[in-house]
């Protein structure tokens, strides 16, 4: 699979009345729209050069050249003046499965931990990230 180009986000995960499963994301901002919003307006953009960014629009009103010098302070950057992104991590394919980088570090039980994991996509070819989101492919 070309996992290269921008994600959307098509569904959260849910903790309800009706136990915990994965809701589309147009119905989380119609439940909660305070926190939701933000994740509705997610990409994940992953780069040729195995680079991948986690995007979150800018709000609407804000100076991006503010948003731009504070993000800037903490290694993140404005991409296409729409978003800010933190700094970028990597992704690879290692023999034939998809892989990103965590981000975790240190030992469990004094084994060393991974921070390669192994991306999932569900039966809808929804890629799954981070446990709490569901992406889908935004078509160019």
């Amino acid at each position: 699979m070309n996992i290269t180009g921008d994600w959307k986000v098509k569904k959260v995960l849910s903790f309800g009345e009706d136990g915990i499963k994965y809701i589309p994301i147009e119905d989380a901002v119609a439940k909660d729209p305070e926190n939701s919003q933000m994740a509705a307006n997610m990409i994940l953009r992953f780069a040729d050069d195995g680079k991948y960014y986690v995007m979150c629009a800018i709000p609407e009103g804000a100076d991006v050249e503010e948003v731009r010098e504070h993000i800037s302070k903490n290694g993140g950057s404005i991409i296409d003046d729409k978003y800010f992104a933190d700094k970028p991590k990597e992704w690879k394919e290692i023999d034939g499965v998809l892989k990103y980088d965590s981000g975790e570090h240190g030992t469990i039980l004094d084994v060393p931990v991974d921070p390669w994991k192994e991306f999932s996509f569900d039966e809808e070819g929804l890629l799954t990230f981070m446990t709490m989101f569901k992406f889908e492919k935004v078509e160019e």
